[in-house]
């Protein structure tokens, strides 16, 4: 059975939905979300809002929360102190972590990143102004010392450095992964548009971006440069443009081989990750020899989307890799079972 005080965390962040709305209407939102743009020149007002509706959806909302709750026996007799830190790439991406140590009964000393630190702590402003004892459990920090657990979030080389210093701690240790779409050739246009959110949304910066995509032969590629340009508002963005620009004349430079349209550069190229603005592409002919590769590198693949039917991996329809639902873990590896053991 849900412990009372598991239940009241509940209550307490679907509260937060109403005051959410209601600082929609009252402005108080949209000053916020002109200080984040303003810390990170990455971040727009759009996709603060996009990632900010996906969070009312799944984090605060008290059905969804009681049901992902209802999987775990949470019984913390003695909370322990766990350090986060948090990755700044996508707006709020550090909340769902937060989130699962509040309701874990636990205590998160939290080191933001300094591109994405003022919408999560307004967040959490609110949710203290709701129940005034959480306040002892979000504690900001720019040094993790005096943990009993940590769960970082980083590079495959910041993990380096995070393997050395917490390594003797309980841990959940995230690197770098890359999402990837597997298309048939008879996909339709209306799935190619919501692979095209998958690839566009936040310019590609967040790890359930889909950065290559694997092509059934006899695709014709056209299409897919086509419905990428209806896209092309990315490329009024400052930064995205210079990005789209430096590597467009890096590949003209060095004489490669791409195809390209106002918002993004594809490149056939074997590698996962792939630079801001561009695209990697594979074409295969069988899709369960695709299979039995993708699955020796398992370990650097966030999330999977396709039309296409798949017997060994688990995937996502198109449109929704950046629409993670409230038990989707980062790498796959259970927050909350995570921390119910520390």
């Amino acid at each position: 059975m849900m412990k009372k005080n598991t239940k009241e965390k509940i209550n307490n962040l679907a509260r937060l939905n109403p005051v959410i709305n209601e600082s929609r209407s009252s402005g108080e939102l949209q000053e916020v979300i002109e200080s984040a743009v303003i810390q990170n020149s990455w971040f727009t007002k759009k996709d603060v809002e996009s990632a900010l509706c996906a969070i009312q959806e799944q984090l605060f909302s008290e059905e969804k929360l009681t049901s992902f709750i209802a999987d775990y026996d949470i019984n913390t007799l003695s909370p322990k102190r766990v350090g986060l830190i948090l990755a700044g790439n996508i707006p709020m991406v550090g909340i769902h972590d937060i989130i699962m140590v509040y309701l874990s009964g636990h205590i998160a000393l939290i080191k933001y990143s300094d591109k994405d630190r003022v919408l999560i702590q307004w967040l959490l402003k609110k949710l203290v102004e709701i129940d005034s004892d959480a306040k002892e459990v979000f504690i900001e920090v720019e040094r993790l010392n005096d943990i009993d657990a940590v769960i970082a979030t980083g590079s495959d080389n910041s993990s380096r450095y995070f393997d050395a210093y917490f390594g003797k701690y309980p841990n959940i240790i995230r690197k770098n992964r890359n999402s990837i779409g597997i298309l048939s050739k008879n996909i339709s246009d209306g799935d190619l548009r919501l692979l095209a959110y998958d690839i566009l949304s936040y310019f590609g910066l967040g790890c359930r971006n889909v950065s290559k995509v694997y092509f059934e032969r006899g695709f014709d590629i056209d299409r897919l440069l086509r419905i990428l340009d209806e896209n092309n508002e990315v490329i009024h963005h400052n930064k995205y443009r210079n990005n789209y620009d430096y590597n467009l004349s890096l590949f003209l430079l060095n004489k490669k081989k791409f195809l390209q349209n106002s918002t993004t550069l594809l490149v056939e190229d074997e590698n996962l990750p792939s630079r801001i603005a561009t695209l990697h592409y594979e074409w295969y002919d069988d899709v369960r020899s695709l299979e039995e590769k993708l699955h020796k590198i398992l370990n650097k693949i966030q999330c999977i989307v396709t039309d296409v039917k798949l017997e060994k991996l688990n995937y996502f329809h198109f449109g929704q890799s950046q629409r993670p639902t409230i038990n989707d873990f980062a790498d796959g590896v259970d927050t909350m079972k995570f921390l119910l053991k520390v």
